[in-house]
């Protein structure tokens, strides 16, 4: 919303946040003195509404030096990424003068004003259909539709540009006069996917009912479509709707009947009420529109934006130059040709999956090695990550206007479900690294204990102590440490003795000399000391293989 008014924040009960009307002086003429227009946002410049519709997500280059799990998180940003083109400066004009030229004729302080709340009322009571009302009053309003494949950032544009203007203002007194109503600038709302004629209006009084805390939506319970219709008008009139946007009007021919009154109905609020109404939608809307809306369009001067893919030139760099600042890898990835010729063919132009393979890219590489974007990442996550949208991209790739124009929408891809996947599995991942490294601690101080005992038991054998650390250490990596102790020692003296392990013994018994014999007894005694806490001396003179040296001399 604009912040050059000041608007005083007011919660409406039951409803959502309004703002106090904050009337500024106008200096085109037709403009003066009309509550409903001074009450608006003032009238952008261009550089203006450039610094108003972008949207630049927060980044601190430290941020690469987070977790990658944390890291993932912030990759999330770039879903709000928004750079204005030329479209958007367009749609921002045409929307800005719908919206005042809309309230020229319905001016709160005339009796025009007055006579259509009457008029209106009167339809309602009794049960015409408004579209086949003579209208005594001349309507000051214009519409327009937004057309352009799916995905290509229509609604966001919009979205962004509508939000620039408060949704609810508070009148209450107008030079020094009382003045008491709610003023609803703008409403957007989806048209059913199923082209329901009856939805359009019940998705209005939805809306207006999430923002005023109203019950309309309970009142047309039962109605028929037309008294619908009407009670529809009543409020587009009561509370001063500025505009009415419709999107993905491409829906409103899906049963294939019921679509030109509808439209008819919407030409109705255009050029008798006076509500301006703009319409969003694919090439598949473009035989709708032909028909009973370009009525309400013709001479109003304001014109329809086709908006279509964008061409691989500066434009196109220019924003995946900006975007490309926002990365949360390890390793700066400097952008080059190849990166950007990759990135173009797997969107085609279409910025919304241009921006959304960026941060699928740079999900798929946090966390693994280097952490380096390639022309292949590219390809692997739309390959992967982009199936639902495939098959229209292929349709691009192949530059077939009518293939296209027959496609369905673009899927919505679930980016926010794809990063937590990611996190999820991250986090997971990590907790297995931080538990193997803490048993491999464990496992260490195990294995260095172990290899002090074996190393000490040893050298009181009057092993070197080079040699017996050597032996002890050969002993754990064969056997593992956490084998007895008693194991560990025996192999470790078959190991210092040149013997094999003791299951080999029996079969390599009958090859060993005698030498060989006596050295194994030798060693098969210091085991024994050993376990029976012995000296190796003392053990040695109990079979006679030490005489005492007393007895030696007598």
């Amino acid at each position: 919303m604009s912040e050059d008014k000041g608007y005083l924040p007011i919660k409406i009960p039951g409803g959502e946040m309004g703002f106090a009307a904050a009337y500024s002086e106008q200096k085109i003429s037709e403009y003066a003195d009309n509550p409903l227009i001074e009450a608006l946002p003032p009238i952008l410049s261009a550089e203006e509404a450039i610094d108003r519709i972008l949207y630049y997500p927060s980044y601190q280059d430290i941020e690469r030096e987070l977790s990658a799990e944390l890291r993932l998180h912030c990759v999330g940003r770039l879903m709000r990424f928004i750079e204005p083109l030329e479209k958007h400066l367009n749609i921002e004009g045409k929307i800005s003068r719908c919206i005042r030229d809309g309230y020229i004729a319905r001016n709160p302080l005339g009796m025009e004003y007055k006579i259509k709340l009457k008029q209106t009322k009167q339809a309602i009571v009794s049960g015409k259909d408004i579209t086949e009302m003579q209208w005594e009053l001349r309507s000051t309003a214009s519409g327009f539709a937004i057309l352009g494949i799916s995905g290509i950032g229509k609604s966001t544009a919009v979205e962004r540009i509508l939000s620039l203007y408060p949704q609810i203002i508070v009148h209450s007194e107008y030079k020094g006069n009382p003045l008491s109503f709610y003023q609803l600038p703008y409403i957007k709302i989806d048209c059913p996917s199923d082209g329901s004629r009856k939805e359009i209006p019940l998705h209005f009084f939805q809306k207006v009912d999430e923002l005023l805390g109203t019950d309309y939506e309970r009142k047309s319970k039962g109605e028929s479509t037309e008294r619908m219709r009407n009670r529809m008008v009543q409020i587009a009139n009561l509370h001063s709707l500025g505009v009415l946007v419709i999107d993905e009007i491409q829906h409103l021919g899906v049963k294939g009947v019921g679509f030109e009154k509808v439209l008819n109905f919407l030409v109705t609020l255009v050029n008798s009420i006076g509500v301006p109404v703009i319409l969003i939608g694919t090439p598949k809307a473009t035989s709708i529109l032909r028909s009973a809306f370009r009525q309400a369009r013709r001479g109003a001067g304001i014109g329809d934006v086709s908006w279509n893919r964008m061409e691989q030139d500066d434009e196109f760099d220019w924003i995946i130059e900006t975007m490309w600042n926002y990365q949360w890898t390890k390793t700066k990835t400097e952008l080059t040709n190849e990166l950007r010729e990759a990135l173009y063919e797997e969107s085609q132009g279409i910025v919304d999956i241009a921006v959304k393979l960026y941060m699928l890219a740079q999900i798929e590489v946090i966390g693994k090695g280097k952490e380096v974007i390639t022309p292949d990442t590219f390809r692997k996550v739309a390959k992967k990550d982009l199936q639902l949208v495939q098959k229209y991209i292929d349709a691009l790739k192949r530059g077939n206007p009518d293939e296209i124009a027959l496609l369905d929408d673009i899927q919505s891809i679930d980016i926010k479900e794809i990063i937590d996947t990611k996190a999820r599995t991250q986090r997971d991942r990590e907790k297995i690294r931080a538990y193997k490294k803490e048993i491999e601690k464990k496992n260490q101080k195990i294995s260095e204990d172990v290899l002090v005992t074996i190393t000490t038991n040893l050298i009181n054998l009057f092993i070197p102590a080079n040699v017996a650390e050597k032996t002890a250490r050969q002993a754990i990596s064969e056997l593992g440490p956490d084998v007895p102790v008693q194991d560990l020692m025996k192999r470790a003296g078959e190991l210092f003795s040149g013997a094999e392990p003791a299951k080999k013994k029996k079969s390599a018994a009958k090859k060993r000399s005698k030498k060989e014999v006596e050295e194994g007894k030798l060693q098969s005694l210091i085991l024994q000391a050993t376990e029976e806490k012995k000296s190796t001396y003392n053990k040695f003179q109990e079979n006679g293989l030490i005489k005492p040296p007393m007895a030696e001399f007598f």
